[in-house]
């Protein structure tokens, strides 16, 4: 059986994170915590979830994730190695994806440069 991740919602909005099963869901429908904006909202007996909906909220969630850029948080644990070039430092991962590295975050990646071999 699968957790889901998700928000709680309190009466002052969103709250803690938590985890639920599919099965333990009511039922689903859209909530609008700001104007002109709707998320899915997760009812279950023993609370309402919705979705993480900020890069913040994912930071907060999960602390072991590193900014690397102001658009991405991740996993260094996973990086295989990274490049760089005149332009631009890349996090390389397996199965072919990448992430972009700020040049001010270099430092935390520098013992993962590929450096050519001359």
């Amino acid at each position: 059986m699968a957790e889901l991740f998700g928000v709680k919602i309190t009466d002052d909005g969103a709250g803690e994170f938590g985890t639920f099963t599919v099965e333990e869901i009511l039922y689903v429908d859209l909530w609008a915590p700001k104007r002109n904006y709707q998320v899915p909202r997760f009812h279950t007996v023993d609370a309402t979830y919705t979705v993480l909906l900020t890069l913040d909220a994912c930071r907060r969630a999960f602390p072991d994730l590193l900014q690397l850029d102001s658009g991405n948080l991740v996993n260094t644990r996973q990086i295989q190695f990274v490049t760089e070039t005149a332009f631009a430092l890349t996090a390389h991962f397996r199965g072919g994806k990448t992430a972009n590295v700020a040049r001010n975050k270099r430092a935390a990646v520098e013992h993962l440069i590929k450096r050519d071999r001359k």
